[in-house]
């Protein structure tokens, strides 16, 4: 109950803190007036291409989950479109950015009969993306001077660059993993917990011997950053500013590195802040960059409602209660429905 009230205490200051910085970011210089203004210049001849985009970028993230999926041929490539918009829908509605990545988990879950390889699916997709997220800000940190003096930009690129080539190699030698998990499994009140991490890990581990599987996925992840880009551009393009698109590829992993940083939720706020100062790079003013990226958030809270609504069809159309649950398989745990509220990682979906 105590650790409860403390997240929701938590979730409330990091809420406030959003929409302070969100509100300022309004307000200051002017630039409401400035937002109207740039508002009032939208191309509606861009607006279904900038919708429509969105497709593309979620497809091709599924394209990569479904490689970590054993039962990939029983499952249609509609399906799973749907259960991400689903969990887009939780990522953004629920106060906490993991409740997507749960509610995905647990609808696969049902499909193939294993919480343990839906969950580990999930985390590899999710680990994927990340690496080419880091790798890109990295590069782009590397080859521009101007963002190697940015002291922000500096601590962001370099100290999440490390946590990740941390949790890599911890994934790279499961024997660092396995000993941690004996001792977990070591004691009674958490040996369940402990059984249910060691199939998880066994599930990520198979993946260690399918190196043109992992190939393909981060093929995937970075035509899934080309096309982020793009929908950046495409976001100019319907409020009439333009932006240089080879900078872009520069700035934009530059933001979205930043707007991963745990500081809000959904990274509220942060992601704003990030456009209207890193995107100048590009050729916008610090009012165009806000209003892109208010354009983009707002484009991606629009498909979660989407996502909501199928949901509320209480999965109806993904014909949850007719598909028959396959038979598990040796890494396969029935039983994992039941830790859906409990807290999984997660990170940001398509902005």
């Amino acid at each position: 109950m105590l650790a409860r009230r403390k997240k929701s205490i938590l979730f409330g200051v990091k809420l406030a803190i959003g929409l302070l910085l969100l509100a300022f970011l309004v307000v200051n210089d002017g630039n409401a007036k400035k937002l109207v203004e740039v508002f009032a210049g939208v191309r509606l001849i861009y607006l279904v291409p900038f919708l429509a985009w969105s497709g593309l970028i979620i497809g091709i993230s599924c394209l990569k989950w479904r490689l970590f999926i054993q039962h990939e041929r029983s499952l249609p490539f509609s399906r799973l479109f749907l259960m991400y918009l689903i969990g887009m829908f939780f990522n953004n509605f629920l106060p906490s950015s993991f409740g997507g990545d749960a509610v995905r988990s647990y609808l696969l879950g049902q499909q193939v009969g294993s919480g343990s390889q839906a969950l580990a699916s999930v985390f590899l997709e999710r680990l994927t993306g990340f690496l080419a997220m880091v790798s890109l800000a990295l590069l782009a940190f590397l080859l521009t001077p101007a963002l190697q003096e940015d002291v922000l930009v500096q601590w962001t690129v370099l100290g999440i660059a490390g946590l990740t080539g941390g949790i890599v190699l911890a994934l790279w030698r499961p024997g660092w993993i396995q000993q941690g998990l004996m001792r977990i499994s070591a004691g009674s009140r958490v040996a369940r917990w402990g059984a249910k991490l060691e199939r998880f890990h066994a599930c990520i581990q198979s993946f260690r011997h399918q190196p043109r599987v992992l190939m393909m996925a981060m093929a995937y992840s970075y035509g899934f950053y080309v096309l982020g880009v793009v929908n950046v551009y495409l976001a100019g393009q319907l409020l009439g500013i333009r932006c240089d698109l080879g900078q872009l590829f520069v700035v934009v992993p530059i933001v979205m590195l930043i707007a991963a940083l745990p500081l809000t939720p959904n990274g509220l706020g942060v992601w704003e802040w990030a456009f209207s100062v890193y995107l100048t790079a590009a050729g916008t003013f610090p009012e165009q960059g806000l209003a892109i990226a208010l354009v983009i958030r707002g484009k991606a809270l629009l498909i979660s409602l989407l996502g909501g609504a199928l949901f509320l069809l209480d999965g109806s159309m993904l014909r949850l209660r007719e598909q028959p649950v396959k038979t598990p398989t040796s890494f396969e745990e029935t039983a994992w429905q039941g830790t859906v509220d409990q807290g999984l990682p997660a990170s940001q979906d398509e902005h």
